[in-house]
């Protein structure tokens, strides 16, 4: 049974500090309508969506973005502070209003990093046609309390909400863990992960005695493939087929956290029906069975699923993969530059109200700054909205140009030089298709990347690579990916997942078409300049 798809109507949102329950102890997050995760949004493909969001946080700006939604022709809608519209200030209020023309597994974030971390996110669910799904012949429930939400409100505590009717905000029982959701036995169910972790936090997922089928990945099919345990990056969304085949009883459902966040874990229930009685007699499993399940995928490189694109109907148009060479080729390496000295170097002060402030991290740290650059490049967010505001933008502060229209390939590569973290990227605007990946044992530099590219030594998927809008960067490693230029506007690129005080962000701006392909300025947009908010520059 899928629930039939529901007329779209104007959702109101406010953003404001709440004082949560979080099992026997109380924090004080950001909730949207008194609540974290906010309330899901569940429409379909194509439905005209209207959120109006009031900020009622003190003293903080705030905007939204819309995770896995591409946005075409409403670029101004994407949600990233000075770059698609203004901060929305506290106490004011600005709506939002797209259509949803790219079904999938979606969510909804602030893009201050803070302000996620706080709570500020929910699910967006985008639904099709059932002969639309390539894969609906492999389930037959797909129902919004079999979303599986993963957050995390602080850096040690990881929380895992899969029913939203029942989520941590109102616990049936002490457990913050204690999330469950029914099955019945016999019937195949689609489940529906976000990793919504604003942290560098990937996280290893299974359910006990149950494998589960890939079907979608950020939104777009894949070629159906069983696991039964999965790594699931921040920002990333799959879309799983679990067959409830097995004896009645309760299962334990496992996330546990790889990087910044290794240190971490949690546990749900998986109920068939029938079973509801034990369900407060199971005890969730310490740290002994997560330390059993964590050690086949000690390399969380080793359990990232390698995906293969599904042929849909929209798939058969992308013709510039026969191409095995397309029309613009970049070789873009990221990494860390050390400043030493920076105070006589780099300018970091912002004004805030008209009042002067300089980070206090950077006088800590008053040796040495680590910076992290894509090729040599630091970036810093413009003065004034350079979507919608163009010409308030000096040429002076651009670097590049744009790329309308056309087959672009881009080879990423991470050195590995100033450290051994990989990073994870998500594209607004488009999905990309993954052509390759792979990590070396050494240092590497993008200048042996692009020969042993042209002597054919990166292998490339030009048949059918899967497509997504979120995908890891291997440290000392590279990551081959191909769009298709056809959605005009200012994308930006980012890897927003830094737990270091030090580092200001990975990031860089897409840019397609001039001002004449872009859809005009809304009516009454607002306009801003000359802001520099602290959460917008250096997280």
């Amino acid at each position: 049974m899928v629930r039939p798809c529901r007329n779209s109507n104007q959702n109101g949102t406010s953003c404001s500090p709440e004082s949560i329950r979080a099992g026997e102890s109380r924090e004080i997050v950001f909730a949207i309508n008194g609540q974290t995760p906010g309330p899901m949004i569940q429409v379909c493909q194509h439905d005209l969506v209207i959120v109006d969001v009031e900020n009622r946080l003190p003293g903080q700006e705030t905007a939204i973005h819309w995770h896995g939604v591409t946005q075409r022709e409403s670029p101004y809608m994407d949600g990233v502070p000075m770059v698609t519209q203004c901060p929305i200030h506290s106490n004011s209020r600005f709506q939002y209003t797209f259509k949803a023309t790219n079904p999938g597994t979606h969510f909804y974030h602030a893009h201050a990093v803070t302000q996620h971390a706080g709570g500020v996110f929910g699910p967006l669910l985008v639904k099709q046609p059932l002969q639309d799904d390539p894969h609906a012949d492999l389930y037959e429930f797909d129902l919004e309390e079999h979303v599986v939400i993963l957050s995390s409100l602080v850096p040690s505590t990881l929380i895992v909400d899969l029913n939203l009717r029942e989520n941590f905000t109102k616990p049936k029982s002490k457990f913050r863990s204690h999330a469950h959701f029914m099955v019945n036995p016999g019937y195949k169910y689609k489940l529906r992960v976000i990793n919504a972790i604003s942290s560098d936090c990937p996280v290893l997922f299974s359910i006990d005695s149950h494998q589960v089928t890939i079907v979608e990945k950020d939104g777009a099919p894949v070629q159906s493939q069983d696991i039964t345990k999965l790594v699931i990056l921040p920002g990333e969304r799959y879309d799983l087929v679990l067959n409830a085949d097995k004896e009645v009883a309760v299962y334990n459902m496992r996330v546990k956290g790889y990087h910044f966040c290794q240190h971490v874990h949690q546990e749900a229930l998986l109920i068939y029906d029938g079973a509801e009685s034990l369900k407060e007699e199971i005890p969730l499993s310490g740290g002994k069975d997560a330390s059993i399940f964590h050690k086949s995928c000690k390399d969380f490189l080793a359990c990232i699923p390698e995906l293969k694109g599904k042929p849909t109907v929209e798939s058969k148009k992308e013709l510039h993969l026969r191409s095995e060479i397309p029309n613009f080729m970049f070789y873009m390496a990221y990494d860390f530059t050390i400043v030493n000295d920076f105070d006589g170097r780099v300018n970091f002060r912002y004004v805030h109200e008209g009042v002067p402030y300089y980070p206090s991290y950077l006088s800590i740290n008053s040796n040495s700054l680590r910076v992290p650059q894509f090729s040599n490049i630091s970036f810093l967010y413009p003065s004034s909205p350079i979507l919608s505001q163009a010409y308030d933008v000096t040429s002076e502060t651009l670097c590049g140009t744009d790329y309308n229209g056309n087959p672009v390939c881009t080879v990423y590569t991470e050195s590995g030089k100033e450290g051994n973290d990989s990073h994870t990227f998500h594209m607004h605007g488009y999905h990309f298709h993954v052509l390759g990946s792979g990590f070396f044992a050494q240092p590497i530099d993008v200048s042996k990347v692009q020969t042993m590219d042209s002597q054919k030594k990166l292998p490339r998927n030009l048949t059918n690579p899967p497509k997504m809008d979120t995908a890891l960067v291997p440290n000392k490693g590279y990551l081959i990916l191909r769009i298709y230029t056809d959605n005009p506007g200012y994308w930006l690129v980012e890897s927003r997942q830094s737990n270091q005080v030090d580092e200001v962000g990975l990031q860089f701006i897409l840019h397609v078409g001039e001002i004449s392909n872009l859809p005009a300025v809304p009516k009454n947009f607002p306009r801003c300049g000359t802001f520099k908010g602290p959460d917008f520059l250096f997280t």
